[in-house]
């Protein structure tokens, strides 16, 4: 069984890789949706949706993704103002489950009754130009799953002092470990919120791995037990903690390999086939390509995996 966890978790990273480079059609063909009732509709649905409209969710129950889906939020707001939690006692606004992907791209979420977006047990959530503000719970939970950050500012999140950003954890009913890249800028907001990233104490959190893409504008660093972002130039912007009452095991998946060069022929020398020189030289192949096939891979994982409850 932990064999076979941790096949699924790499095969989490992979796909964290590829999600940047698999293309979407353009925002204008998204359908467009203004309403709560049409968002829930979409999340059990598929598929890319455009916002047209502020939502307000009082009343309302969290949105659960259970189909993957891209949301263009076109710079509106999803308000957890008097929302109220799941039958399972979910308070995030959005919520993926097990085997689907949640892209978000600029949207605003805010007052959640716990956290403005959540990663659940094999779920992925991709946030690119969003913010997450005044969530009471913290901005993003990444229960067991996988989060790929992207232009993330949050502000005054999380009731303790010095606030929440994102909270990485495990929960009793969960059976992957959580898996986080940054790709981005992260940013805290001046406010009642201080912190960017925390580990959780006191759940069954036992591991967790990032994942570094190239060329990303912040990264991920592993430093005495800690989780550190750091900016373009290599200096810490923010770290978590660093739990006192049990051990982490933090694993680093980045796998950024150097390009070989192609060997320059002397005069005289004969061309080298193109078919050879792909096979001595395996980075001449198509990036995308291989990312696309990293991706279906890890999707085909996914298909293995055995629990389906949703998030607590």
């Amino acid at each position: 069984m932990k064999k076979k966890l941790t096949l699924m978790m790499m095969s989490f990273a992979f796909a964290l890789l590829a999600l940047p480079m698999v293309g979407h059609a353009s925002e204008a063909d998204a359908k467009e949706i203004k309403t709560y009732e049409e968002l829930v509709t979409a999340a059990k649905t598929g598929g890319e949706y455009k916002l047209t409209a502020d939502i307000t969710m009082v009343g309302q129950k969290p949105i659960e993704v259970t189909k993957s889906m891209v949301l263009y939020g076109g710079d509106h707001t999803i308000d957890g103002t008097d929302m109220v939690r799941s039958e399972t006692g979910n308070g995030s606004i959005i919520t993926a489950h097990e085997g689907t992907v949640v892209e978000l791209y600029g949207l605003k979420l805010k007052n959640a009754n716990k956290y403005g977006v959540h990663a659940y047990n094999g779920g992925t959530v991709s946030v690119h130009g969003v913010i997450i503000e005044n969530c009471k719970y913290g901005a993003v939970l990444v229960n067991g799953g996988s989060l790929v950050v992207g232009d993330l500012s949050m502000k005054d999140n999380g009731e303790h002092p010095g606030g929440n950003g994102i909270e990485i954890g495990k929960g009793s009913d969960v059976t992957y470990d959580p898996v986080i890249s940054v790709v981005g800028n992260v940013t805290v907001e001046a406010g009642t919120q201080t912190n960017a990233i925390a580990l959780a104490e006191n759940d069954n959190l036992t591991t967790v791995s990032i994942v570094n893409v190239e060329g990303a504008l912040n990264t991920l660093a592993i430093e005495d037990g800690k989780l550190v972002i750091k900016d373009e130039n290599g200096a810490t912007k923010y770290e978590s903690n660093k739990p006192a009452n049990k051990e982490i095991t933090l694993v680093d998946e980045t796998d950024i390999e150097e390009p070989t060069p192609t060997p320059i022929p002397n005069p005289g020398d004969t061309e080298t086939p193109a078919d050879e020189v792909a096979a001595e030289n395996p980075n001449t192949y198509d990036g995308i390509l291989g990312y696309v096939t990293l991706a279906v891979l890890g999707v085909c994982a996914l298909a293995f995996g055995e629990k389906k409850a949703f998030s607590k």
